[in-house]
């Protein structure tokens, strides 16, 4: 037995001297990797900075699951199941709704190691090697550790692309909290000057000061109207006033297209969504991007079988209950984790219906301001994820 595992020592040193990595060799695949995989990065966020509804928050979280993803791969080996032991193991620090789409990521990208061995690949043949059995899984260890560091170091510098950055010390950081502390004289407010006190001054009743005249509405009594009108309120008056006006043709020759009664329940159940963004009662003329961009976050956390309980539809049901109980039929098996999140072709749907809804409001009220949806609206032949650049 010994002779027999020297003989496999022998052979295996000399198929790695023939076929193999040297540490020069992978020192440059390493570096190359992190050099440019952090450059990628950088322009990415760059990229999410430059968008409307960019959120410093969830762009460092994104970041940091790259960085658990790549080190979780270099930890266990790019050919590990990326099942929920995997997940629990490397994004415990991420919340349950935020495990649920790193599930669902992962579940997109079946291909991740074949992805991984064709940089390796790529790598190789950079460096005038040949690919072979021996040298392609070392250098795909040697990208995924690279990428991992990559993606920690982006984290650690507040603007990666700006090189000023990298000049500060700890001395100038000390420095300038120390000064920041210490308000100066000059920045302190004068102090206020003492009332004088009138001793002879008669005594005299003080008069309520007069209410203010109300200022009459510059809107018509109808665009009043509609200025109050909620989501829900809003879209019936939209269903009455677009598919109501040939129903006396149905039947006859002169037949028009007929809208389903779908249209009309994917309508009002978008004005619902839009309404549970809100506090109650706030008019659909009051909606601001803000309510959007909050909508469209809750679009990723939201399970697909909302609105099939006649629950999910009650004014009280809110989208944090709705995200809690499917978290517990998530935990109890009962739903899968590619079931959290709407689906493109939802999220694509409702957000259509909120426009036309808002576009038809804004013909009553002409000085509305637009808001404009088509960030959140994704072209079905370009349809990608932000995960998806750097996976």
């Amino acid at each position: 037995m010994t002779a027999y595992s020297e003989v496999l020592k022998m052979s295996l040193r000399t198929l790695v001297a023939e076929h193999g990595i040297d540490q020069q060799t992978a020192a440059a695949i390493f570096n190359e990797e992190l050099r440019s995989y952090r450059d990628e990065l950088v322009h990415l966020e760059a990229a999410w900075r430059a968008s409307p509804v960019f959120n410093p928050i969830s762009s460092n979280e994104d970041m940091a699951v790259f960085q658990c993803l790549w080190e979780g791969l270099a930890t266990d080996g790019i050919g590990v199941p990326r099942d929920w032991s995997f997940i629990e193991r490397h994004f415990a620090q991420f919340d349950q709704p935020m495990k649920v789409r790193i599930k669902g990521l992962l579940r997109d990208h079946p291909d991740l190691p074949d992805t991984i061995r064709q940089a390796a690949i790529q790598r190789l043949e950079t460096l005038g090697l040949e690919p072979n059995a021996f040298n392609v899984p070392v250098a795909a260890d040697l990208i995924v550790s690279a990428r991992a560091a990559a993606a920690k170091s982006v984290r650690e510098l507040p603007r990666p692309y700006d090189p000023t950055a990298l000049l500060r010390t700890v001395a100038n950081r000390q420095a300038s909290i120390s000064s920041a502390s210490q308000p100066s004289l000059a920045s302190m407010p004068p102090a206020a000057s003492p009332e004088p006190i009138l001793h002879d001054a008669p005594l005299q009743r003080a008069t309520p000061p007069r209410p203010p005249k109300p200022k009459a509405s510059p809107l018509t009594e109808e665009q009043q109207y509609f200025a109050a009108m909620s989501p829900s309120a809003l879209a019936e008056e939209f269903i009455k006033e677009k598919f109501s006006q040939l129903d006396h043709r149905t039947g006859n020759k002169r037949q028009k297209s007929i809208v389903g009664e779908s249209t009309y329940r994917d309508l009002r159940w978008a004005a619902l969504l839009l309404e549970k963004t809100m506090p109650p009662g706030t008019p659909f003329s009051q909606v601001t991007a803000d309510h959007y961009r909050l909508l469209d976050g809750w679009f990723d956390r939201l399970p697909v079988t909302i609105g099939k309980s006649p629950w999910d539809k009650e004014p009280s049901t809110t989208f944090e209950m709705i995200e809690a109980k499917a978290i517990d039929r998530l935990e109890a098996g009962e739903l899968e984790a590619d079931q959290i999140g709407l689906t493109v072709g939802t999220t694509n749907k409702h957000w259509h219906n909120i426009r036309r809804m808002h576009e038809h409001l804004r013909t009553k009220l002409p000085n509305l301001q637009s808001i404009d949806v088509s960030c959140y609206i994704v072209p079905r032949q370009h349809q990608w994820h932000r995960f998806e650049v750097v996976i």
